[in-house]
Parts: C-alpha cells; structure tokens; sequence
C-alpha cells in the first residue's frame, strides 16, 4: 500500500461529533437486542463518504470469511459467537475480527422452526 492509501486510510470515519452520536446509537442498539450495529462502506476508507451505511446482524453465530494478512494466498473462514469471540481453527489463543487484516464476507447463522 502507498504512502498516501495509508494516510488516507488513516483519515477515514465519520469524524467528530458524529462518532459520538454512532457510539451513543450503538449502545441503544446493544441494549435493545444484545447485538451491535456495523458501519459499512466508503465511510471506513475515505473522508470524502457520501453517507453512512449501518447494518445489523441479529444472528447468534456468523460464519466469517477473512484475510489473514494483505498478502495472504487464499482467504480463511473462522465462526464468530454473538459476543464477537471467534473460534479459528488454527489458534488456540482466543481472537476478535479486528484481529484480521479485512473481513470479506458475514453470514449468519439462525435457527429457523423450532
């Protein structure tokens, strides 16, 4: 990555005070459901972001699709619980998502009847 994808990388979010009202929407969120919101798009990698996109998962297991570092061969799968802890087969020190260089896809896993 370039010097200036780095910077830019690094000036990217919503900013103040508008970080202050996502974290305080988050946490009714996290009252409410038990689950938290997730900001998503150009929002997280540039300051010029048109909107900011917040999605849920109400899920109580996610199967997640990651990249271990930036140069990685091929992409690994790891499970993520509701309280964001993440079981990987290949570690047995426990681990969060923000432990991983990117996060391509989530699904969730539900339990449908009964």
């Amino acid at each position: 990555m370039s010097e200036t994808a780095s910077t830019e990388k690094l000036k990217a979010g919503v900013g103040m005070p508008q970080q202050l009202y996502l974290h305080e929407f988050g946490s009714k969120v996290w009252d409410a459901f038990g689950s938290l919101p997730y900001l998503v798009g150009s929002v997280l990698t540039c300051k010029a972001w048109r909107d900011v996109d917040i999605r849920f998962t109400f899920a109580y297991q996610h199967v997640c699709e990651v990249e271990v570092h930036e140069h990685a061969p091929c992409n690994h799968i790891v499970v993520m619980l509701r309280d964001g802890a993440i079981l990987d087969p290949l570690c047995d020190e426990p681990k969060r998502i923000t432990d991983y260089f990117s996060v391509l896809n989530v699904m969730g896993l539900v339990k449908v009847g009964t």
